[in-house]
């Protein structure tokens, strides 16, 4: 709020611009571009009005409900903005870890088909959702200018514009950081970039729609925002579903994910079993397992074909389990092969009871 004097200073100038010929959206113009908030510009007009006419301008009444839809609008959009940035951001850190394995961690992301599957809903609805819920926001600022100096808009802009701010920062500490250790890899500057990218992206738009000479209405910084922002969420989820292939692929996936539990689960009943007796020796089938947990219960057919899984015993303590799988497991990034790995078709896991299975990796 402005001081008194403030308003009858732009009141008095209104008055004398107006006997001179001056038009409304001329002074409007020319005070805004002189820093005057829209809205003190037009309480100044009622009050013009309001001594010329002798007349109060009429309220409509609806300023609560407005500014409560306002903020609902507001609100979705802020939100489904964090949705998808987040889950964009995740997308591409999931798809850096494939492209660009570390050899010295040597672990890939962790569950990648279910993290892209998870972050390629989230971003196939945050994302219109946000465009939508923007559209109409924008058009409400192009019809009512006044609701530029809405509180409800700055205050959540400004929000949005702080988590932005704090995202950058941090992105530029975990840089420097890492490059102070020595330890910065092609893998993690991308990653940085990334994220810099996306936060920088979205402070610069909203820091722009909030001077009012570059409203995202009146210049071209809502249509470049959309487009950049329509462009990288298609080329993502396009990747994301090369790679993730069809639900099909996806289905058969999760039961090859499931026959490895089942035979992991198995081998350690098998090893808990001998534990607990000494002399006890191999069983001659998979049905006489002796379980020594009460309420233990292990799956001995494969989940989709009910095709029950095979068991060899070789000599005292030896024995295989075998299965027929339907996709062949993904690489590590080092290329290293890891025990509970399998091509496709039948596999025959080697195992032994005096060694923990929980220890083959």
């Amino acid at each position: 709020m402005g001081s008194p004097n403030d308003s009858e200073t732009l009141l008095a100038f209104i008055e004398a611009a107006r006997n001179k010929g001056a038009s409304d959206e001329f002074l409007l113009r020319l005070l805004s571009d002189r820093g005057w908030p829209e809205k003190r510009i037009y309480e100044a007009f009622a009050s013009y009005y309001e001594r010329s006419t002798g007349m109060s301008v009429p309220a409509r009444g609806l300023r609560t409900t407005e500014s409560a839809r306002d903020a609902f609008f507001y609100l979705l959009s802020f939100s489904m903005l964090g949705v998808w940035t987040i889950a964009l951001g995740t997308l591409v850190f999931v798809y850096l870890e494939k492209w660009f394995p570390d050899a010295l961690s040597g672990r890939a992301y962790p569950e990648a088909s279910f993290m892209v599957s998870t972050n390629l809903a989230m971003v196939i609805v945050g994302f219109p959702l946000y465009l939508i819920t923007m559209r109409f926001i924008v058009r409400e600022l192009e019809g009512h200018p006044e609701k530029y100096d809405s509180g409800v808009r700055k205050w959540l802009t400004y929000i949005a514009l702080f988590i932005a701010a704090a995202v950058v920062a941090g992105d530029l500490i975990t840089f420097l950081t890492y490059f102070l250790r020595g330890e910065l890899t092609v893998r993690f500057a991308l990653k940085v970039a990334t994220a810099g990218i996306l936060a920088g992206g979205v402070f610069w738009y909203y820091l722009r729609s909030l001077k009012p000479q570059e409203k995202p209405a009146a210049g071209g910084a809502n249509h470049a925002f959309a487009l950049a922002a329509a462009l990288a969420v298609v080329a993502v989820v396009a990747i994301g579903f090369t790679m993730l292939g069809s639900p099909t692929a996806q289905r058969n996936v999760s039961a090859d994910r499931q026959r490895v539990e089942d035979l992991q689960a198995i081998a350690r009943e098998l090893h808990l079993q001998r534990g607990r007796n000494a002399g006890a020796v191999l069983p001659e089938q998979l049905d006489q397992v002796a379980f020594g947990q009460p309420g233990v219960r292990l799956r001995l057919k494969d989940p989709a074909t009910q095709a029950a899984y095979e068991y060899h015993k070789r000599g005292q303590t030896g024995y295989d389990l075998c299965t027929v799988f339907a996709t062949a497991s993904d690489a590590r990034p080092d290329g290293r092969p890891r025990f509970w790995d399998h091509p496709q078709g039948r596999y025959c896991y080697a195992l032994d009871s005096t060694v923990t299975p929980w220890s083959l990796r």
